[in-house]
């Protein structure tokens, strides 16, 4: 009898111990994606920045891309989320965006800016995953989350006089930093005005 307790107060105790592991079998699944945007300088208030996504898996089933608006007074009803309801503000503000993805998630991603009174004319992509014009296509435009990848961007609005200037930030490895101002990607125009304001058309 002594035995048969001694076994199983043992067994317990090995599934209590176990029990952290097992409960994170799952994130140990995933991964978690943050799209980072810094803004300097003075933002007019119709201007309005957002990054969109899709995976490749996503690309070959010819699904559209999913956009996330990080602010501006005008808002996209397009987007499938907003971080900020209220008008971009510049001077160093951070606007961060956190998704979560199945380890080993192939993503193409792109950010852009533009102004709600013109989508078509002023849309400007400052920082993208994507090597070429169009849509993605090759591997080369989608990087592999295989661990936490932060993607950071900053843009400077004006120019020297008056205006706060961005720092210079360092080159990085897997995740990037991007520079912005000059575009990275230069592609057809995928915006339209609409009478209830402006939406993305879900193509690249």
């Amino acid at each position: 009898m002594k035995t048969l307790a001694s076994t199983v107060m043992a067994l317990t105790l090995a599934l209590i111990l176990a029990g952290p592991a097992l409960a994170g079998g799952d994130q140990d699944d995933t991964v978690t994606k943050t799209f980072e945007l810094t803004l300097y300088g003075d933002v007019p208030a119709e201007r309005v920045f957002e990054v969109k996504y899709l995976t490749e898996d996503e690309a070959k089933a010819g699904a559209d891309p999913k956009a996330i608006q990080f602010c501006g007074g005008v808002q996209d009803p397009g987007a499938s989320r907003i971080i900020s309801m209220e008008a971009c503000t510049g001077d160093g503000t951070v606007y961060t965006a956190e998704l979560e993805f199945k380890r080993g998630t192939k993503l193409a991603f792109m950010y852009f800016t533009l102004l709600a009174s013109d989508p078509v004319g002023t849309e400007e992509v400052f920082f993208s995953s994507i090597k070429g014009p169009g849509e993605p296509g090759g591997p080369e435009d989608f990087e592999t989350l295989d661990r936490d990848v932060v993607n950071s961007a900053k843009y400077q609005v004006g120019d020297a006089d008056g205006n706060q200037q961005a720092p210079q930030m360092p080159d990085t490895g897997a995740g990037g930093m991007a520079s912005a101002g000059v575009p990275a990607y230069s592609g057809t125009s995928f915006l339209l005005l609409a009478a209830a304001g402006y939406v993305l058309r879900r193509r690249w």
